[in-house]
């Protein structure tokens, strides 16, 4: 198996030379960020959008971040340029890192604080779901309702009458929840609502 290509991004020159000596594994090999590494550590006291930002010009490329200074506003900027790991500077060992590193390349790890969490479901949520007419479980308002009602045990008709719309309609939204989120009965949608929270 050949190692994973990494390339250590950091202004500070012994910065660099520590990022470096924590990733001496065999599963590891430490590129330039001209090889088209396959990750890229990139360690520096405060990131910012242009340091994400070329990072995210090495198409392909995963990043995983060593900072104690990351805006909770650029998460999603970050995510949507490789990045897949903040970790604070203070709590990086060998150890960690190099699992954050091969975690990043294979879609197995990743590490962000519960604020970055946070930040970045806001966001989602705002610009993404909401203007979709979508709920971050995955189901628009009108899905939410049919499926309420059917939590309180009205028929098709019946919930068709409630929302003024027709019993095929009804039907295929129903559906089409289940199909999009993998349920496989009512049953199944409506413990599926109540767990995520959207009715009670």
């Amino acid at each position: 198996m050949h190692p994973l290509s990494v390339a250590v991004h950091a202004a500070d020159p012994v910065t660099r030379r520590g990022v470096v000596a924590m990733l001496a594994d065999d599963r590891v090999e430490i590129v330039g960020e001209a090889a088209g590494p396959a990750v890229v550590v990139l360690a520096e006291p405060a990131v910012t959008g242009r340091h994400v930002d070329a990072v995210g010009r090495m198409r392909g490329a995963k990043c995983v971040v060593v900072t104690d200074g990351f805006a909770a506003a650029d998460i999603l900027f970050a995510v949507q340029n490789g990045v897949v790991s903040v970790l604070p500077t203070a709590e990086v060992s060998p150890r960690r890192l190099v699992s954050a590193v091969l975690g990043a390349a294979d879609g197995s790890v990743a590490v962000l604080s519960c604020e970055l969490q946070s930040a970045l479901l806001r966001t989602l949520r705002g610009q993404v779901l909401e203007s979709c007419g979508m709920t971050l479980p995955g189901m628009g308002a009108r899905e939410i309702d049919a499926v309420r009602l059917v939590a309180e045990g009205f028929r098709t008709s019946e919930i068709a009458a409630e929302l003024a719309c027709s019993e095929a309609t009804v039907k295929a939204m129903l559906r089409a929840v289940m199909t999009r989120l993998g349920l496989t009965s009512k049953t199944h949608a409506v413990a599926y609502a109540f767990r995520a929270g959207l009715i009670s």
